[in-house]
């Protein structure tokens, strides 16, 4: 496994009781965004940790994954290879396209509109006020976008009524 993120340090915890063997490998000497205790729990593990160590190159045939070659000049024999990078946080480019931001993110409307005529934005990238960040959020937040959009192209459409349950009248 290759990581620098506590995603990476969780999975290899969780793998550990199922594996034979977890290596960990991490290009830094230590993790980002990792609990403190997830590190104590990592140095307490079976997990082979790889500090300040690359992975340079896969070895295998077809489609069949046998080893990692490490910048340390070390080979790992392995099954399967979890590859978790983190995340860099930079400036968005929204503000440079013309979008209204606050934080970061679109501002955008009750109808997921932005300030721009025709472009609606949703999950990570949309705020308004007392947003609730979940992806469930952001799954309906794509939803309310679409169905925006199209009555933008098609002024006549129908507004999304009810999503999977029709009420009938008897």
């Amino acid at each position: 496994m290759i990581s620098d993120s506590r995603v990476g340090v969780d999975w290899a915890l969780a793998l550990e009781g199922i594996a034979s063997e977890v290596h960990l490998i991490n290009h830094g000497s230590d993790f980002k965004a990792v609990y403190e205790h997830d590190i104590d729990k990592l140095e307490a593990s079976s997990v082979h940790v790889h500090r300040e160590t690359r992975a340079v190159e896969l070895k295998g045939e077809g489609n069949t994954l046998s080893g990692v070659n490490l910048d340390t000049g070390g080979r790992l024999e392995v099954e399967e290879l979890l590859v978790y990078q983190g995340l860099k946080i930079e400036k968005s480019l929204y503000e440079q396209w013309g979008l209204k931001t606050d934080k970061g993110r679109i501002s955008v409307g009750h109808d997921l509109s932005t300030n721009i005529e025709g472009i609606f934005a949703a999950g990570d990238a949309a705020i308004y006020p007392h947003k609730t960040m979940l992806i469930a959020s952001g799954f309906s937040e794509a939803m309310t976008a679409v169905n925006s959009a199209k009555r933008t192209i098609d002024p006549k459409a129908k507004s999304q009524v009810y999503s999977t349950v029709i009420y009938k009248h008897y």
